[in-house]
């Protein structure tokens, strides 16, 4: 069996480059809305790299953070509330015990 060596960051890098070259050609920026429930150190770390990756290609990146106790409604009512006015949500996981997962 041969041995193949991806070059990972090198294909990621390519592909930044070619998603800035083509939202730099639109007339306006993207936007992504990323909902965060509470606070955990790995998931805000997982935030900040989704943060620096749209910035750096051009896309307009908003969090909005919610407090741990938030119900499944309250979620559920914020994705509506952005819906008209982004181009993307990510609902961060893992989501507090008091949310149904699935029905987000």
């Amino acid at each position: 069996m041969k041995t193949i060596i991806v070059d990972g960051k090198g294909i990621a890098k390519r592909i930044q480059d070619k998603l800035k070259e083509e939202i730099a050609h639109k007339d306006i920026a993207p936007r992504l809305d990323i909902i965060v429930v509470g606070t955990n150190k790995v998931t805000d770390a997982f935030v900040r790299s989704k943060k620096r990756f749209a910035e750096n290609i051009g896309v307009t990146f908003i969090m909005h953070t919610l407090h741990n106790s938030s119900t499944t409604r309250e979620v559920i009512a914020l994705i509506k509330e952005v819906t008209p006015s982004t181009d993307g949500i990510v609902v961060q996981l893992p989501l507090s015990s008091t949310i149904n997962t699935n029905e987000v």
